[in-house]
């Protein structure tokens, strides 16, 4: 079943974001480079971000703060590549955390109903809906959430149900550096290691008998339900989890990496949990957040 949960509301940067900035004169917007390692000095503070271009130049960007805003996948490939005398695991990779947490939004496919052809519709058009009816049922029996989509096909006369699970966070599922894998510098992808927790199976086992409550409660007689299958929605979530505990996260309640003294990480990576909706703007409040945290370190405290 394609992904169609929230369509449309996809936002071209280059056209919407980059070109105020660039006439705003508050910043540069560096093209065709890419960050492939973060530079620390001695102490916790970080020095620099090394770039390189595809034709083989090198160079460094220095600033007084740094912010990682790359997701839940390439955010711990970067912290974890860079390794040094400082950091020989990788940036605040000193528990071990980095990567792991990883979290998804499983979308899978309940059920597809053949409604009568001789049924009657107000707009022949396809129409699509989406339901948290069932989100608080699903909670009162410990399980995940779930979104579930509607997507009529009068031309079809076809019904087709799916929803969006909710992941439990575990360390198992993480982003490691691939020892298979190089990106076009010869340095190490990233692998992502994912699987269904038991919770998952629990709550996709209910979710599909809510599928059978609504076939029947909406009087389809023929109607099929899913297997499991489906696809991810491209939410990468987790793998730099915020906290106060070094032993336990990787940034602090202001994204600040723990044990540096000038990096952050903004974003999806530093979510704790999922939770079954789009992330966007809970990612977005906590950028927010952190822009009203700098403004005021640098221009009210003067570093």
């Amino acid at each position: 079943m394609p992904h169609t949960l929230w369509e449309g509301s996809v936002v071209n940067v280059n056209k919407t974001h980059v070109p105020p900035f660039l006439s705003s004169g508050k910043g540069h917007f560096l093209r065709g480079a890419w960050i492939t390692r973060v530079l620390s000095g001695s102490g916790r503070r970080i020095t620099g971000l090394e770039a390189r271009t595809l034709d083989h130049r090198t160079m460094t960007i220095r600033a007084r703060h740094y912010v990682l805003a790359c997701g839940g996948i390439e955010t711990p490939r970067l912290l974890l590549l860079s390794r040094s005398a400082e950091f020989p695991h990788g940036i605040g990779n000193g528990s071990d955390l980095v990567g792991r947490y990883f979290m998804e939004g499983p979308l899978v496919r309940v059920g597809t109903a053949k409604l009568p052809a001789s049924r009657k519709y107000a707009n022949p058009k396809d129409e699509k809906a989406v339901s948290w009816r069932f989100y608080r049922e699903l909670k009162e029996r410990r399980l995940g959430g779930a979104i579930f989509e509607f997507s009529l096909s009068p031309a079809e006369s076809k019904l087709t149900l799916g929803a969006v699970l909710e992941m439990k966070p575990s360390a198992s599922n993480r982003v490691v550096l691939s020892e298979k894998y190089k990106d076009c510098f010869g340095l190490p992808a990233a692998d992502v290691i994912l699987a269904m927790s038991e919770n998952e199976r629990k709550t996709w086992r209910h979710v599909k008998e809510i599928g059978r409550r609504v076939f029947t409660d909406l009087g389809v007689k023929s109607f099929e339900l899913g297997s499991g299958e489906g696809e991810w929605c491209d939410h990468h979530m987790g793998t730099c989890r915020m906290g106060d505990d070094p032993k336990t996260s990787i940034v602090d309640r202001n994204l600040k990496v723990h044990g540096t003294e000038n990096l952050y990480v903004t974003g999806s990576a530093p979510f704790v949990t999922a939770g079954v909706g789009g992330p966007t703007l809970l990612l977005t409040a906590l950028s927010l957040r952190l822009s009203d945290h700098l403004v005021e370190k640098v221009l009210r405290r003067g570093y």
